[in-house]
């Protein structure tokens, strides 16, 4: 998955380790600005892609008899709700060092947040859409509370922050 490039992990760095990493006060601006503009340049051929590609992988999942993700929702419509959630959510992620103190933990939590939140709910959604299998979407709520938390923590590490000189 794309978020995979959210940071280059050094060599055995083991699960016990890694919020640690992701959150380390050095460095963590780069680690969001990396995120973030990798987050924003694929939502773009995502949405391309659920726009003109969408429909052919649909029509194959039916023929094979696959049954749709969603029983509520269209497929093109759950596709752009993710890619909808992705892009407002890079923006949240891009904001972070921009309005918030280095070193602060409020302002690792909100970046780390929002690459979760992106990584759980628009990935669980697309990988759900293009696979048929609802079982991939099960991480979405866990995503869409991993965005409340970084908007929180955003506004908290905000409200924190000296003010910006323009």
């Amino acid at each position: 998955m794309w978020c995979a490039c959210l940071c280059r992990l050094p060599e055995g760095l083991v699960n016990g380790q890694l919020l640690w990493y992701l959150t380390d006060k050095e460095g963590l601006t780069d680690r969001l600005t990396l995120t973030s503009s990798t987050s924003f340049p694929t939502s773009t051929p995502t949405k391309a892609y659920g726009a003109h590609g969408l429909h052919s992988r649909l029509a194959a999942l039916e023929q094979a008899g696959v049954p749709p993700a969603s029983t509520s929702a269209l497929p093109q419509d759950v596709w752009s709700r993710a890619n909808a959630y992705q892009q407002l959510h890079s923006v949240g992620l891009l904001l972070t060092p921009l309005l918030t103190q280095p070193g602060s933990t409020a302002r690792a939590v909100a970046g780390s947040s929002f690459a979760a939140g992106i990584a759980l709910f628009s990935g669980g959604l697309y990988a759900s859409t293009f696979t048929g299998n609802k079982q991939l979407s099960k991480g979405a709520p866990f995503g869409g509370v991993a965005f409340m938390v970084g908007w929180v923590a955003l506004a908290v590490a905000g409200r924190r922050a000296p003010p910006l000189r323009v």
